[in-house]
């Protein structure tokens, strides 16, 4: 092997050191280059290979010869003699930019080498601060592609913004006659259209089915600025009366039944018997409406009472703003025009309002608050993220402190060192956000399995360019806010003291810093846990809500009768009759019951009325509202709603008999408060003959298991179906709901009851088979999805607080291992080393604690919609809370501090 102090000799320039200044030099450099020719040696290189492997070690003798002369500094001395290789690479590279001017690209590309050098040593801290920020990250980002999907998504129209719903009060009906006052009389909208959802029976084109109508005015399509794909839109000549039936099929439908045809414009399509010509074919729309297979003219409808002012039928106005109105000029207007219509018609228009949403804000509606609450808990999951790893830097950085002093002892400014830093945590956080980007694919998809069935058709979640400008921009921000505090901290070495002792032992300011960002760690996973339990204890307080009714085993699904029967009332009663009798006798099934009104929670069936003995109010406006449900005799029993007083609906209801009705609990005590309700009569709307009340039952939560008795305003009334009036007929029905009580799982009964229902009629179209258990929970569905998500987050953020707290409590006991060998040393038992260590992190612990209790009194406020029976500073809520992350934060404080009494006392001081 070369004499290496030979050739270091050789090379040093007579620099007029003294003998023993040269020679310390000498063996130094000649030392590190032995080590690099044995390094290479054991590599299996050949002894040339492994010489100029050696040599290439010392790139420059004129560079290092300049920094042994600047080395008369003892701290220049200590770099010069003792620096590893690599922070002497480091120093080269530092004062070759020096001599270079400083290229900004330049400098930024050796500073991301040396950060992956530096990432690369430490693998083990690298994966761990890697895969705590992709949680973080990928959390945000599933979140966020959610929130695109649904808030932030462009609506495929020209001017989507400008396009307004319009509503009747607010959320009603607009009626025929009020939408044609609207157009003619509006100076706000160019123009305004009519729309409404139905269900049509589809025959002649393979099996008989039900399908989604939206019955619209001629303008729907031009409002929207859509084209059809193929043919035209509905024309204003034939929206209206005595007009031929012209029919526009979705896209959907003309791939699902018509093969996409491209001939099928022309021909006919038979819809409750009627045949109609398909004019066109229209792109969907469904994230914006409910789904519909055919639009149809609404001016072409043949009811009767839907050109009755006053009543709209579930009809929906939509209009285009005009170029420089705006949505509150608008909205004047619309207030203009409904005192105008209440001066024309006061018996139907009095005390008329009209309401107008952007087409966004009615499609998004309830998920808009829901959505907005997630992204809010998931970014303070974010915050505990950032947390941890400035934490884990902090404490990184004491094993670091050496090189930093050293870097700048030899000339590197402050602001150079933080940029190196933060050039290593953005570094970090870009890693995390590629592999949260990977996490968040599949948290999206986790996401979209559990949401509700209206966020999904509204958007559900796109991950498009958007969301990947959104994850690097997260990750750079992330990078620099969880990295600035640890690089300023860094950043500031006391150099004599740090070189002298070799780095050895932790700053009471990194201790302090670490201890605040532990406390605000405990903060932020106290608020997440307080409002996941909120939200736990809310929905367990609506479960635990009587309904009124018996929901399990319970079937229902709805009839479309035959054309020729529809339209008939008494053929029709008269089906519905042989087919609950039919049912009743199928095996499993222990009664059967038809509603020409809605279920409970499916949506609303209301008819105005008033007292026979009371003066009739001058506008139907003014008249309280009942929800109204036309049954066979069996409902009661079906259903298993208490009878409290009276009689129920029996066989004897006929169409010739006096008209009776039953009503709930809460009618009998609001409208007849010291009052008997039974004999007493009430007038109907729709109705010619009065009808007397027979009976009382118990309430039921129409509007949903979270109701209150606020929020259910509306009275509910039973009538028997076989006195409906003819004239309703053809409205009703042809939509009926039957409901089937089983012995049975009630969905093994639907292809029985499917072969029933054809055998009574061919012609007749069963749909929408479900059960009440599963419309039951489809009400609370945005609850239990807000709940589920909030308790993933809460449970995340208690996981990084507890390896935030086990980790800084470890490093905190790793530093004091000479205090605690001095301890026990002089006496010290391990149980009082245990509590010592024990006792600082509780401290922790507690101060978190309550800053998160002060932080979430005023947050949870935010939560007070969404909660049912508990208030937002629920104490019990609060208490739980805090003793579930109290008793966490001992069980990670505990491993450190028993591994800390177990310190040997001779083995520690040996070692310090």
């Amino acid at each position: 092997m070369r004499d290496w102090k030979q050739y270091v000799r050789e090379h040093l320039p007579p620099l007029g050191l003294s003998g023993a200044r040269e020679q310390e030099i000498t063996d130094e450099i000649a030392q590190q280059l032995e080590d690099a020719y044995s390094e290479a040696i054991s590599r299996g290189s050949t002894r040339e290979q492994a010489e100029a492997h050696a040599e290439a070690q010392i790139c420059d003798w004129n560079l290092l010869a300049q920094e042994i002369h600047r080395a008369e500094h003892p701290i220049t001395h200590e770099i010069a003699t003792r620096a590893p290789q690599h922070l002497r690479s480091a120093f080269d590279e530092e004062n070759f930019r020096k001599r270079r001017g400083g290229n900004v690209f330049a400098d930024l590309f050796q500073d991301l080498r040396y950060a992956l050098r530096m990432l690369r040593k430490s693998p083990g801290f690298t994966a761990i601060a890697v895969l705590t920020l992709a949680l973080g990250i990928g959390a945000n980002t599933a979140i966020f592609s959610v929130v695109n999907g649904v808030l932030l998504q462009q609506l495929p129209f020209p001017q989507p913004g400008r396009v307004m719903i319009l509503h009747r009060d607010q959320f009603s009906s607009i009626p025929y006659l009020e939408y044609l006052d609207l157009q003619t009389q509006n100076q706000s909208f160019d123009p305004i259209a009519l729309s409404r959802r139905d269900s049509f029976s589809l025959t002649g084109s393979g099996d008989a089915e039900r399908i989604p109508v939206r019955m619209i005015s001629a303008d729907f399509f031009s409002i929207l600025g859509m084209q059809p794909l193929a043919g035209r839109v509905i024309r204003a000549d034939e929206d209206r009366q005595g007009a031929a039936p012209v029919a526009l099929l979705s896209e959907g439908l003309w791939r699902r039944k018509f093969a996409a045809d491209t001939n099928i414009l022309g021909k006919s399509i038979s819809l409750n018997g009627r045949d109609y010509t398909i004019i066109g074919i229209m792109p969907e729309i469904s994230k914006f409406f409910s789904k519909s297979d055919v639009y149809l003219a609404i001016g072409q409808w043949a009811q009767p009472s839907f050109y009755r002012r006053g009543y709209g039928f579930g009809t929906v106005g939509i209009g285009r703003l005009k170029p420089g109105v705006s949505l509150l000029q608008a909205r004047a207007d619309l207030t203009r025009i409904a005192k105008n219509l209440a001066s024309a018609y006061p018996k139907e228009d009095t005390g008329l309002k009209f309401s107008a949403i952007s087409l966004h804000e009615s499609s998004v509606g309830e998920l808009q608050q829901t959505l907005l609450l997630l992204f809010g808990a998931v970014g303070f999951v974010l915050l505990i993220t950032c947390v941890n790893v400035a934490n884990l830097l902090l404490a990184r950085a004491n094993s670091r402190k050496r090189e930093i002093a050293v870097r700048m002892a030899m000339g590197a400014s402050r602001f150079r060192m933080i940029r190196q830093l933060l050039t290593e945590t953005v570094l970090l956080a870009t890693l995390g956000g590629a592999l949260g980007l990977l996490l968040a694919m599949w948290g999206t998809r986790a996401i979209l399995a559990v949401a509700p069935e209206g966020l999904v058709a509204v958007g559900g979640a796109a991950l498009d360019a958007r969301v990947l400008i959104f994850t690097l921009l997260i990750s750079m921000l992330t990078g620099i806010f969880f990295g600035i505090l640890p690089a300023l901290k860094t950043s500031r070495p006391d150099l004599q003291k740090t070189l002298k002792e070799g780095g050895r032992g932790s700053t009471g300011g990194h201790r302090r810093v670490q201890s605040l960002l532990i406390v605000s760690e405990v903060a932020l996973a106290m608020v997440l846990l307080v409002g996941a339990g909120l939200m736990i204890r809310s929905l367990t307080r609506v479960w635990a809500v009587d309904p009124g009714f018996d929901p399990h085993n319970l079937l229902t699904f709805s009839i479309s009768l035959s054309p020729t029967k529809a339209t008939n009332g008494a053929k029709a009663k008269t089906t519905y009759m042989q087919l609950l009798e039919g049912l009743d006798n199928l095996p499993g099934v222990e009664s059967a019951s038809v509603n020409f009104g809605n279920l409970p929670m499916t949506g609303d069936s209301d008819i105005p009325f008033w007292r026979e003995d009371q003066k009739k109010p001058d506008s139907e406006n003014q008249m309280p509202d009942a929800m109204w449900y036309a049954v066979s005799p069996e409902y009661l029993s079906v259903m298993r709603i208490p009878l409290l007083r009276g009689r129920f609906i029996t066989s004897r209801d006929v169409e010739t008999a006096p008209a009776v009705a039953v009503i709930d609990e809460r009618m009998a005590r609001k409208l007849f408060p010291n009052e008997d309700p039974l004999g007493k009569q009430l007038h109907l709307t729709f109705f010619e003959e009065v009808v007397q009340i027979v009976g009382i039952v118990g309430d039921v939560k129409h509007n949903g298991l979270a109701a209150t008795a606020d929020d259910e305003t509306q009275f509910q009334l039973y009538m028997p179906f076989r006195q409906v009036p003819d004239a309703l007929m053809p409205i009703l029905g042809n939509n009926v709901t039957t409901v089937l009580r089983t012995s049975l799982p009630p969905l093994q009964l639907v292809s029985t009851v499917r072969q029933e229902v054809k055998a009574v009629d061919d012609q007749q179209v069963m749909y929408g088979e479900n059960t009440m258990d599963k419309i039951l929970e489809g009400s609370l569905a945005y609850r239990r999805f807000s709940m589920l998500l909030m308790g993933v987050f809460a449970a995340l953020a208690l996981l990084l607080a507890c390896v935030g707290i086990y980790g800084v409590i470890s490093y905190l006991a790793g530093q004091r291992t000479h205090e605690i060998g001095i301890r026990m040393a002089l006496g010290a038992e391990p149980r009082h080393v245990l509590l010592l260590v024990l006792s600082r992190g509780m401290l922790l612990q507690l101060l978190g604690v309550g800053a998160g209790i002060a932080i979430a009194v005023p947050l949870m406020r935010l939560l007070s919609s969404m909660l049912f029976g508990v208030k937002p500073t629920d104490p019990f809520t609060f208490a739980g809370v805090a003793a579930l992350l109290i008793v966490v934060g001992l069980l990670a404080c505990y491993v450190p501090a028993r591994r800390a009494s177990r310190v040997d006392p001779l083995v520690a001081l040996r070692y310090e």
